[in-house]
């Protein structure tokens, strides 16, 4: 398992197993000690400065320490009638030192590493221009054709049906040929509507 810094002491630590029952500080924390001191602290300070000592600052990136749900982390935080709230730590370092997040935009990084919250590695973008930053970059990994799990043919199946369609076989004598292909699923790749990137 690999080593962690407490965020109160400052030590390497390696964490327990994650069989073992959770005490304070949750990970974050070589023991109870520092575990306890950390909850005590970590009660009634305003949120901003329980973010900020979750961030490690490097040359590069700023990574945050704090608790992850896949690959981002969250940051935890209080409401008035004490109930909480969990935001990506990422959003609210956007919200901290940028702005807010306009309604049904993302906030998404310039550098591909989740757990940083730098905010000049920040950008506000939509659900298409991740995808499009994400697939420039070459983070998108499209299964098309035989990559695809659920794919039942292969591309030497469809290239041969293309070519002996191209050759002047009916769709009806391909059919009679290949009964374990539906009329659909022929149809769309005898008339390129399917597996497009054989073309």
């Amino acid at each position: 398992m690999e080593e962690k810094i407490c965020i109160v002491c400052q030590n390497l630590f390696i964490p327990k197993d994650k069989k073992q029952p959770r005490k304070e500080g949750h990970g974050l924390c070589c023991g109870r000690r520092c575990g306890g001191k950390w909850g005590r602290r970590n009660n009634h300070r305003e949120p901003i400065e329980r973010f900020l000592e979750k961030i490690l600052i490097g040359n590069d990136c700023w990574i945050y320490r704090g608790k992850k749900s896949g690959e981002h982390c969250q940051f935890h935080l209080r409401k008035e009638n004490d109930k909480r709230i969990i935001i990506g730590a990422h959003i609210f370092s956007y919200e901290i030192f940028v702005g807010p997040v306009p309604e049904g935009r993302l906030v998404c990084h310039h550098c591909d590493n989740p757990p940083c919250v730098r905010p000049s590695h920040l950008f506000i973008g939509t659900t298409q221009d991740n995808a499009l930053d994400a697939k420039a970059k070459g983070r998108l990994d499209i299964r098309r054709g035989e990559r695809n799990t659920r794919a039942r043919w292969t591309e030497d199946k469809i290239k041969m049906l293309r070519e002996l369609y191209a050759q002047g076989i009916s769709r009806r004598e391909l059919r009679l040929r290949f009964p374990e292909i539906p009329y659909g699923t022929l149809d769309g790749f005898i008339y390129d509507q399917s597996w497009k990137h054989l073309l």
